[in-house]
């Protein structure tokens, strides 16, 4: 059977023995593998490389709230990640770290979502649900993992098309702005809020100081393509309509033509009988 068709527990059994680096979050500590998480993050693999000062002696300390990066180890080991983390990965886990009661260096990691001290427990609502995915995204963009970046906006994007929320949707405006420098994310919410411009609107959202203030800069690109798309339609409606117009036009002269041809021979038969 392929390694990667076993189930995660019967993967993790088999390679937890060879583990060669410790990650620490917040008084956990998970013995990982660098040929699994070094080869999707390019982050990762220059901090353990050069031991910076998130990474010291084979020790990668982790800015994160520990749920998620147990969905993020998730991710790394099987390619997806749950809500509720595969109760699986316990089995990686090396006991307890001396950061428990240490402030971690966030470093470059904005506030909000990504600082690690808000933990979730297990998302049940639409905002919880989405904060959650948003967390995924941040760490994605933080250690450089495009495809775990990919995964988490489409979680969020099938949530805000299946089970749309205004509540929900400036929340998550609120704590994602902050929290994930994924350009692409960023757009992903503006195209939402232009979808939905009208009933946010009438919430004041885009209005100075309004939560979707922010977004403004990412809405303008769209707006002005979809202007852009609006007029070449126009444009396309009238030429249209100029065609069929000048068509009409054309059948309106052919029908004129007929007539005064059937009123000719009409008056050439009469004048012919007259005749007779």
């Amino acid at each position: 059977m392929a390694e990667g068709s076993l189930p995660l527990e019967t993967r993790l059994l088999n390679i937890k023995d060879f583990s060669d680096f410790t990650l620490a979050c917040h008084g956990k500590k998970f013995g990982l593998h660098k040929a699994i998480l070094c080869s999707q993050s390019s982050v990762m693999a220059n901090t353990l490389r050069g031991h910076s000062e998130e990474a010291t002696a084979e020790v990668l300390h982790v800015p994160f709230d520990i749920e998620s990066v147990k969905r993020l180890l998730e991710f790394m080991y099987t390619g997806d990640y749950q809500l509720s983390p595969d109760p699986s990965l316990e089995l990686l886990s090396s006991g307890e770290s001396d950061d428990s009661d240490t402030e971690v260096d966030t470093g470059n990691i904005k506030p909000g979502l990504s600082n690690g001290t808000q933990e979730l427990g297990i998302p049940i609502t639409v905002s919880e649900r989405l904060t959650c995915h948003t967390r995924m995204d941040s760490i994605a963009s933080y250690y450089d993992i495009p495809a775990l970046s990919a995964l988490s906006r489409s979680k969020v994007d099938d949530i805000l098309v299946h089970e749309w929320s205004s509540d929900a949707f400036c929340d998550l405006i609120q704590e994602s702005l902050d929290s994930t420098s994924d350009q692409v994310y960023h757009q992903m919410l503006a195209a939402k809020a232009v979808d939905h411009a009208d009933e946010l609107a009438e919430r004041h959202m885009f209005e100075k100081g309004g939560v979707a203030e922010r977004l403004a800069p990412y809405m303008l690109p769209i707006l002005l393509t979809s202007l852009k798309a609006a007029e070449a339609r126009r444009q396309e409606l009238t030429s249209s309509l100029c065609l069929e117009k000048t068509k009409l036009e054309e059948e309106d002269q052919k029908s004129a033509n007929r007539l005064k041809a059937l009123e000719a021979n009409k008056r050439g038969l009469v004048l012919g009988y007259s005749d007779i």
